[in-house]
């Protein structure tokens, strides 16, 4: 999502 963290280009849905 908004935050740029491995969490979030692995799954959009959860913010890093």
């Amino acid at each position: 999502n908004f935050p740029l963290d491995l969490a979030s280009f692995e799954a959009p849905l959860i913010d890093g």
